[in-house]
């Protein structure tokens, strides 16, 4: 059955989405301002075939996906195979079209709204962009010729719009097969010998995200945890398989520093030094971008990790090495130093809440950019002083880091992270410092930072956080029970 356009001359997305457009070149101000692809101008028909003999094995951008899965993701209303027809006989480009239908009914316009600061789509290599990170705001690029990509961001704009939909149960097991399928399809591809590389490593940034905000779904805290590291592994060897200098310029670069930020944490979460902290990967992928504040931080970031690897071998050795530990502490020493620095140089003011945690107005993305980029320095002076604190016993030092003061900072800053114009983002911008923060305060007198522990105690049913405590929780399990004197009961 061959579906005959219309004389509309408006984009192929806004006359599905049936929204005036402006008929911008290359693509559309409607589709740019939701932040979705315009699939642009063209009066090709859109065929739907059935009963149709599959041929050989099509190419990794029209890699055949888990049909059955797909087809719970089509509207009752779109057109359906007869009763003669098994969903065995829905071909790719069938596929296709059905991965599309969360575009038409809204849903990837809905999770581009509730996941972008302030709904703000920005280019590529805005100041603010590569300052906040988010490798899924760069997967819009990508879209368009991608299959996997198209099936794994569809799964997440249905789980996203889970909670407002009538039938939030249904949505959400629809999610999980879409995300399944975008599973199945990810296997397949990197078996194959044609493997493009920056859609395999934005599929992964994806699941990575889903496995963040919804692995609770199907997993408890500790697998929730292992199924995250999983991806991350995933992500680092694909990354790796490509040289340093492939990251240079282009979507590429932009994938390797917003991955690189989540690949850091985990390495921290491992206590194992990580193979992107050597020169070459700290050194050619900027070639031709300057590295922002954030780069250079990240590159601090990344010495640390190797630290606790040397506390943790220190505590295994039978005999106590002198000269081991002098040298782990000059390291921690020299670390702590360039963190100091570099504060002194890229440090900027933040907006933050006030003692009484009032609600904060709206803000900026400038300002939310700012926010993070403070956060991030406070949370690795925690993490940096507590490692130097191990490597020499509690011995006084001469460092200038209250960590006292860098926790009380980053919660004075959480409201901003759980206000509604920062979006689903936040998933990328508070779970480290937040996990950071209140592991310190479970680390200190009761008696101290009492405003924040209680502050910490109120938020811990807040819906805004409700996916992503579960997410922390299984970064520091007892993380929020763990508060000591707020009278917070344990979590369910």
């Amino acid at each position: 059955m061959v579906g005959v356009p219309g004389r509309s001359k408006a984009c192929r997305t806004c006359r599905r989405r049936k929204k005036g457009c402006d008929l911008e070149q290359p693509s559309c101000g409607q589709c740019r301002k939701a932040c979705i692809p315009c699939e642009g101008y063209s009066t090709c028909l859109t065929i739907y075939r059935y009963n149709y003999e599959q041929g050989p094995e099509l190419s990794h951008s029209k890699a055949e996906a888990d049909t059955q899965s797909s087809l719970l993701f089509i509207p009752r209303t779109r057109v359906s195979p007869t009763k003669a027809e098994s969903p065995s006989s829905v071909t790719v480009m069938d596929h296709v079209t059905f991965s599309h239908a969360a575009l038409e009914y809204g849903f990837e316009g809905m999770f581009w709204d509730s996941y972008l600061p302030n709904r703000r789509c920005s280019s590529l290599f805005d100041y603010n962009q590569r300052t906040l990170g988010g490798s899924i705001s760069v997967v819009r690029d990508l879209l368009p010729t991608s299959v996997l990509l198209r099936t794994a961001l569809g799964a997440m704009a249905l789980r996203s719009a889970a909670s407002t939909n009538n039938d939030p149960h249904s949505t959400k097991e629809q999610a999980m097969r879409l995300h399944a399928s975008a599973l199945q399809q990810m296997r397949k591809l990197v078996t194959t010998d044609n493997k493009n590389g920056l859609e395999l490593l934005s599929a992964t940034r994806v699941f990575s995200f889903y496995e963040a905000l919804y692995g609770s779904d199907w997993a408890d805290k500790g697998e929730h945890y292992r199924n995250w590291s999983v991806h991350n592994f995933g992500d680092l060897a694909l990354m790796v398989s490509k040289p340093p200098n492939y990251y240079r310029t282009g979507v590429a670069h932009r994938l390797f520093v917003d991955g690189r930020v989540n690949l850091a944490l985990h390495a921290l979460t491992t206590r194992k030094g990580s193979i992107l902290g050597q020169p070459p990967w700290l050194n050619d992928p900027w070639e031709y971008h300057p590295k922002t504040s954030k780069d250079l931080l990240v590159d601090i970031i990344l010495e640390i990790p190797s630290l606790y690897e040397g506390i943790d071998e220190l505590e295994i050795k039978e005999r106590f090495d002198s000269n081991s530990r002098q040298a782990l502490q000059q390291a921690a020493y020299t670390t702590i130093d360039r963190l100091l620095q570099w504060g002194n140089r890229c440090a900027c003011q933040v907006v933050s809440s006030q003692p009484y945690w009032q609600h904060p107005p709206p803000f900026t993305t400038e300002e939310l950019t700012g926010v993070h980029l403070m956060t991030f320095y406070w949370a690795t002076l925690i993490i940096a002083h507590d490692a130097y604190q191990k490597i020499s016993n509690g011995e006084p030092h001469d460092l200038d880091i209250d960590a006292d003061e860098c926790s009380r900072n980053i919660i004075h800053c959480i409201p901003l992270f759980l206000h509604p114009s920062t979006g689903i983002f936040r998933q990328h911008l508070m779970p480290f410092p937040a996990v950071t923060a209140i592991r310190h305060l479970d680390s200190v007198q009761p008696s101290l930072l009492r405003p924040e522990r209680e502050y910490i105690a109120s938020i811990s049913g807040a819906p805004e956080l409700a996916g992503m405590r579960k997410f922390m929780s299984s970064l520091q399990p007892h993380l929020f029970t763990g508060v000591k004197d707020t009278g917070m009961e344990p979590e369910r």
